[in-house]
């Protein structure tokens, strides 16, 4: 209800990963009833289009998830991620997915039993309003990264061949 009444946010989605409603689609269901069942939150219906999930993704000012997919497709449109992990194999995938982006995502993740109002208003801070200029001096990290791999790969198969080519 903070976000919502504070109007940091007009309005909140919950988008369910499962392809039916399963699991997901029955977590934002309930969700739905801590927030006295407000319509600013809307929880949307199952879908296959991840190319639609992923354009709402990109338009999203922030995205807090407990799936690996969402995480991924928030890192990939860069908007800012709150993980939320259950146990150790979600904790390891989803730390996976800024490892990825040289990011060590431990700011950027928290377990379920210590979600509190301090610790989603601290990371609102820190990594919606200050947004910008660290996730593009990342980007450009990970572009010169992979150009430089890309390029010594190149020359070492041009190497390689013009060795073979000597024999």
């Amino acid at each position: 209800d903070y976000i919502l009444d504070n109007k940091y946010v007009d309005r909140l989605y919950f988008m369910p990963f499962d392809y039916f409603k399963g699991l997901d689609y029955e977590c934002g269901r309930r969700l739905k009833t801590f927030l006295s069942d407000r319509e600013e939150y809307v929880v949307l219906e199952p879908t296959k289009d991840h190319i639609g999930m992923r354009n709402m993704v990109r338009s999203s000012e922030f995205i807090i998830g407990s799936r690996y997919h969402p995480i991924v497709f928030g890192l990939g449109e860069h908007v800012p991620v709150l993980g939320i992990y259950t146990n150790d194999l979600y904790e390891h995938k989803i730390s996976g997915a800024f490892q990825v982006l040289n990011r060590d995502g431990k700011q950027e993740m928290v377990h379920v039993n210590d979600v509190s109002l301090e610790r989603l208003k601290e990371w609102y801070y820190k990594a919606v309003l200050s947004k910008g200029k660290e996730d593009v001096l990342i980007s450009e990290g990970i572009i010169k990264k992979y150009k430089t791999e890309h390029e010594n790969y190149i020359e070492m198969f041009l190497r390689e061949g013009q060795r073979k080519i000597s024999y």
